[in-house]
């Protein structure tokens, strides 16, 4: 009988375990991330928006440290600091400004640069 009672608990446990899951509270229970990413998940959209921002103008543009990740109403702020290389003949000049960016329902809105000059 205690036999019984232990497989039952396990298959209970098991499959509680299976259902509510923190994936599928995010997806289906409204949990406390519903419809939107994580801090972690902002930070890599917008290092990979301000880098793929700065190849476009022709620089190679690095992240190099991440200052602040706010939870605003809408989304996520991220901001942090960038070191642009601008080859000048024989020599590299490297410029250091900042970013500031926007994400919202997964996506990136709005990145905007700072300090860096007119490298465009």
């Amino acid at each position: 009988m205690a036999f019984g009672k232990l497989i039952l608990g396990i298959a209970a446990f098991g499959s509680a375990a299976l259902f509510a899951t923190p994936a599928e509270a995010q997806y289906w229970g409204g949990g406390p991330g519903y419809g939107r990413d994580g801090p972690a998940q902002a930070v890599n959209r917008c290092t990979r928006a301000a880098q793929a921002d700065l190849r476009r103008w022709g620089r190679f543009g690095q992240v190099t440290d991440i200052r602040r990740v706010r939870d605003t109403r809408f989304g996520y702020r991220v901001r942090g600091r960038v070191v642009v290389e601008e080859p000048r003949g024989f020599r590299t000049r490297v410029i250091r400004g900042s970013f500031d960016c926007f994400v919202n329902r997964g996506r990136v809105r709005d990145l905007r640069f700072s300090g860096l000059g007119n490298f465009r």
